[in-house]
């Protein structure tokens, strides 16, 4: 359809240009300086100038006009189509539809004023006339069918890309070997640790998470590390800082490429982008489906490889063509030394198309070598068969600091506790889907020969009792051993005491601070015990409780605070659900286990789709390398200032690997209902062991098991005030308030 569009838009160029209703319409415009420059750019696409069609330059004339239209309305049939579809809507489109049209408009004027002074001599006019007259109005017209095209992509959204969760780079654009969207039923994880391999995955085919990985948490020099269930963080890393090293590597070949280009004549440079961007959009995908409009794809059939080839050699000779052309006719303008050099206008450009050419290849040949070996890769190390996570690259050189804060990676792994920043505690765990709270008063329960003997006898208990009779039912679980709770057992269970601190408040706390800079994320038992004892100050103790489905691609996780406060026991639950990692990291199930003659075909189409975003960012990508270390050692210089003299410094993680991975939407309808069963589960097995627990010390259980229908029922308690759950509103002059607006959970503006 897009083509179409545009074939029809070239239909009316054609017709704008026949003397039927070129000239008439010509001849209606009034003469002047502006309407004159108006009525050249509108006579561009005439198929014969009227002055010269009875002198005995007709016939060259004829052709400079042949060798304007032609290229004029193959390069829009060529370039527009491909550049629309793959432009999101908005500014950016009309950008490059303008631009884009405007310079095919240019090159054919030029092509046309070739002709002319190649071959119309003692036309009576100098070059640098008809120059004027050819190639400025040649621009305007293309940009007027650059205005054209763009208003008829205008309301097409269909190209935007889907929402990232940051903002990428040209460079950092994902490998030609992901084959897979995000929302592709088929991206389920099946085996345990899954996610692990994915993760791994991710490094060589998401470079925007590789970088995130690298800066965000291993170049933070201070920084807290958050949890991540259900993930083994230390592949992961070593697998970013591998994926890095090999870029870094492409990006000195191809800024090689770009600096012997731009030494020998920068204009090329830009005429080579725009190459590689037309031979890019020659590549075809092979699961279009033509002839049937209305109905979708049921499948992603790849690149078509032996069409793709066909169209690219065909587009390749016409761009030589035109590039000999463009040449020759700059070496004629006579321009000064330093324009010529700008120009390539020199030796009749030969000098320049030979180096942009020679260029060209090399570039696509090293991008196209980086794919295989990233394809490689993935099929020999990060295939389910052959993944092993302590068989991780080891990256040289490797700098003393990398080593030192794997090894921080490594203890915060094995740590319990999580230093956070910002408003909510649980990093690493994802946001709350929902919570309930209890407060139960400690009343003696009715003596067990009744009422009128007076109350019963009652047990004193804290709360680590407490919390050490809902860790033993949660192990039970884990284990697959049935409890009187409703519900089914939990096997596989991971049950674990954890302290959640702000970063903000441990610069002097020992237990939580060696010295300064130094973050302990372990605590031992008996430190652990005297945080949960202690209802008061920032570090809270929090049981924790998840379990790894799908492969470890839904993980939810149940956090509960227990505390007694004089006869109060207070308990908070917060039920958290990690979703699936993106659709794209799990491509490497898809892969093949050896490399045919058609995927190799198929990687080096997808290099040359990609050549062109690499090579002109491939500069600042190395300088961007080169300056790593030194924006890492400014920054260290810098916090540890902030160390020195600010006793409120953060030392809370901000960036957690898990959920920087997280797909926007589940790809399957039954992953988060299993995430909800499996916490309701653990809900009901929690509650039943309180319930137990307290009737077990002789508390008198009636207030508690009023709220426990109500959270069962509802999934809320209210205990005074107002609380929101979607439409719900209880509490006394309770209102529902409009989506989006901030609840009591919510963070605190800042």
């Amino acid at each position: 359809m897009a083509r179409l569009r545009v074939a029809v838009v070239c239909a009316g160029v054609v017709v704008l240009g026949s003397p039927w209703v070129g000239r008439p319409l010509l001849e209606r415009i009034p003469q002047g300086t502006v309407t004159s420059w108006v009525q050249n750019a509108l006579a561009t696409p005439l198929w014969l100038t009227p002055a010269w069609e009875s002198t005995e330059f007709g016939a060259v004339v004829q052709w400079s006009m042949v060798a304007s239209i032609a290229p004029l309305l193959i390069g829009q049939l060529v370039v527009m189509p491909g550049l629309m579809t793959r432009t999101p809507a908005g500014w950016g489109r009309w950008g490059r539809a303008i631009g884009a049209g405007a310079l095919i408009g240019a090159l054919s004027g030029l092509l046309s004023w070739g002709v002319l002074t190649g071959f119309g001599h003692n036309l009576g006019s100098s070059n640098e006339h008809l120059f004027g007259v050819y190639v400025p109005p040649s621009a305007a017209f293309g940009a007027l069918l650059g205005v054209v095209i763009g208003l008829l992509f205008a309301k097409d959204g269909s190209s935007a890309p889907a929402v990232r969760r940051r903002r990428v780079g040209p460079q950092e654009r994902s490998t030609g070997i992901d084959t897979m969207a995000d929302s592709s039923p088929a991206a389920l994880g099946e085996v345990d640790g899954g996610v692990t391999r994915y993760l791994c995955a991710a490094a060589y085919l998401d470079p925007a998470f590789a970088r995130s990985v690298v800066e965000d948490l291993l170049a933070d020099p201070f920084g807290a590390i958050a949890a991540s269930p259900g993930v083994d963080l230390l592949p992961v890393a070593r697998h970013c800082l591998t994926a890095r090293e090999l870029r870094h590597r492409r990006d000195l070949g191809l800024a090689a490429v770009y600096g012997c280009v731009l030494l020998i004549a920068p204009l090329w440079l830009v005429l080579g982008g725009l190459a590689l961007s037309v031979l890019g959009g020659r590549v075809t995908d092979g699961s279009r489906r033509r002839g049937y409009p209305g109905q979708a794809d049921r499948g992603r059939g790849g690149l078509d490889v032996t069409v793709s080839n066909r169209r690219v050699v065909i587009t390749l000779v016409l761009l030589v063509a035109v590039g000999l052309l463009f040449g020759i006719e700059l070496s004629a303008l006579h321009l000064p030394g330093l324009f010529q050099w700008l120009l390539g206008g020199y030796a009749f450009g030969l000098p320049p198309l030979l180096v942009l050419g020679a260029g060209l290849v090399a570039a696509q040949r090293l991008v196209e070598q980086e794919e295989l070996d990233t394809d490689e890769r993935l099929r020999t190390t990060l295939r389910r068969p052959d993944f092993q996570p302590e068989s991780v690259p080891q990256p040289a050189p490797s700098a003393p600091w990398i080593e030192d804060r794997l090894e921080a990676l490594a203890e915060a792994q094995r740590g319990n506790v999580t230093v956070y920043s910002g408003w909510s505690p649980f990093m690493g765990f994802a946001a709350p889907d929902s919570t309930w709270s209890l407060s139960i008063p400690l009343l003696p329960a009715t003596h067990p020969l009744g009422s009128e003997h007076g109350p019963g006898t009652m047990t004193g208990f804290d709360a680590w009792e407490l919390i050490e009779r809902i860790r033993l039912c949660w192990t039970e679980l884990s284990a697959g051993r049935p409890t009187r709770a409703e519900g089914e057992p939990l096997t596989g269970l991971v049950v674990r005491d954890r302290v959640f601190v702000h970063g903000a408040t441990i610069g002097g706390d020992p237990r939580f601070v060696s010295e300064p800079g130094s973050v302990l994320t372990t605590l031992e038992p008996d430190q652990v015990r005297q945080i949960a004892l202690d209802p008061t100050g920032s570090a809270r103790h929090w049981l924790t409780g998840y379990l790894s489905l799908w492969g470890g691609d839904v993980v939810p996780s149940l956090l509960l605070n227990v505390s007694v406060s004089g006869q109060t026991v207070h308990v908070r639950c917060g039920a958290h659900v990690l979703g699936t990692v993106r659709g794209r990291y799990h491509a490497v199930d898809t892969l093949p286990a050896t490399l045919t003659a058609e995927r190799r075909g198929a990687l080096r189409l997808a290099a040359l789709r990609r050549t062109r975003a690499l090579l002109l960012a491939a500069p600042f990508a190395v300088l961007g390398h080169v300056g790593f270390e030194s924006r890492r050692r400014k920054r260290l210089l810098r916090e540890w200032r902030a160390i020195e003299n600010d006793p409120g410094f953060d030392y809370g993680a901000r960036f957690s690997v898990r959920e920087s991975a997280l797909n926007p939407t589940y790809p399957n309808y039954y992953q988060p209902q299993d995430g909800a069963r499996a916490l309701n589960t653990l809900n009901r097995h929690t509650l039943a062991a309180l319930r137990d627990f307290l009737e077990a010390h002789g508390v008198d259980t009636t207030d508690f098991n009023q709220q426990q229908q109500t959270i069962l029922n509802h999934g809320v308690i209210q205990q005074g005030g107002v609380s929101t759950i979607e439409n719900l509103a209880v509490g006394q002059g309770a209102s529902v308030s409009a989506p989006g607006a901030a609840t009591p959970e919510s963070a605190p503006s800042r």
